[in-house]
């Protein structure tokens, strides 16, 4: 996230943030509202805002910390699921995170940034846990992203390209369900050694 980006999203004007940035101003004089309104935006808690080893504010390494935060929340936590371009996310197949997205499958109602598809329990799903993260298997997750909406079929031909050269054989054996399989076939042409 930008400078400019985490000021529309916060409210704290581009030139306060930028001053904390470059260590103009420090984050321990500002005040109770801006961090407040910084901790907000990021969805992180204010103290973390202090935590050098954990947040580090400016440019990309608000992104990527972002990511850390998120995967840390989702620890051990029984009532979420990583799903579709998520899953592929961390499994490693994309390397674009997108924390506005972070599409999951849960139990419980949840809050901006997850866009969650609510489930009564997860019977019906195929997933496992890594590191204490609950993550949807690369079949689930390829068949809940041929039918998500939120990506196009270029991007998802891009996914499948990745796959595809991380393990040849891995997109060959998924088993993919009879709603996805033209989109898949169409998307996975010239892929699939036969």
């Amino acid at each position: 996230m930008s400078i400019r980006q985490l000021s529309i999203k916060s409210g704290v004007p581009y030139s306060t943030l930028r001053d904390l940035v470059s260590n103009k101003s420090a984050l321990e004089y500002a005040s109770c509202k801006t961090v407040m309104a910084i901790a907000k935006a990021l969805y992180v808690s204010v103290e973390s805002l202090f935590k050098e080893d954990e947040f580090e504010m400016g440019g990309s390494q608000i992104f990527i910390d972002s990511k850390k935060f998120y995967f840390n929340y989702l620890k051990n936590n029984t009532n979420i699921i990583l799903k579709s371009y998520s899953a592929l996310d961390y499994y490693g197949y994309v390397s674009n995170f997108k924390p506005d997205y972070l599409k999951v499958y849960s139990i419980y109602k949840l809050p901006e940034p997850f866009i969650y598809s609510k489930v009564k329990n997860f019977s019906k799903l195929d997933y496992s846990s890594h590191n204490g993260i609950l993550v949807s298997s690369i079949e689930q997750a390829i068949n809940d992203l041929l039918q998500d909406d939120d990506y196009s079929n270029k991007e998802i031909r891009k996914i499948f390209e990745n796959i595809y050269f991380d393990n040849d054989s891995l997109l060959g054996n998924i088993i993919i369900s009879k709603k996805n399989k033209a989109k898949f076939l169409k998307l996975t042409k010239g892929l699939i050694k036969k």
